[in-house]
């Protein structure tokens, strides 16, 4: 547990016991911190479970999260040069991933969601029947960006060599 002394990390308080939060705990950890000389400033307490600030003789509050946020992924890649040979004779006039489940086709269900969580920019690896795959995205991926790569050898190549094209 590290006390920080007007936005500077200081002393090592240590806290025996009980956990921070439990009745006697919590009251364990108040009177420490009033008896340690830091209570007459500002002080920041960062736990494990969460930063809570003491101004004088204040309780304790719990401040927002202030942990950084990790840089999202906004790219995503989909495999779809394959010919789905396991769903024939479904997959004989379309790809597999037009197949559709509940009246509405897997991209389709792809697309929505990859919008809904603010992806930007899909990456779709085509071969097996590449201009129905192109002419469904084109009407169907609004804001995203989509950027195809063939893989001309999709018929003796599996996921892997499509992914690497990728």
């Amino acid at each position: 547990m590290r006390c920080r002394d007007d936005g500077v990390l200081g002393t090592d308080l240590a806290f025996s016991g009980e956990r921070f939060g439990d009745s006697t705990g919590e009251k364990d950890t108040r009177r420490r911190l009033a008896t340690s000389g830091l209570a007459s400033n500002k002080h920041v307490l960062e736990l494990d479970f969460g930063t809570f600030t003491r101004e004088g003789n204040q309780e304790l509050t719990e401040c927002p999260n202030k942990r950084e946020e990790q840089p999202r992924i906004t790219t995503a890649c989909l495999l779809a040069a394959g010919t789905g040979s396991r769903l024939s004779p479904i997959t004989d006039s379309i790809p597999k991933c037009l197949t559709e489940i509940d009246g509405r086709p897997i991209l389709e269900r792809l697309v929505t969601g990859l919008r809904q969580q603010g992806f930007k920019r899909l990456v779709v690896v085509v071969g097996y029947l590449e201009p129905q795959i192109r002419e469904f995205l084109d009407g169907c991926a609004g804001d995203l960006a989509v950027e195809y790569v063939r893989n001309p050898i999709f018929r003796t190549t599996n996921n892997i060599y499509s992914l690497w094209l990728a």
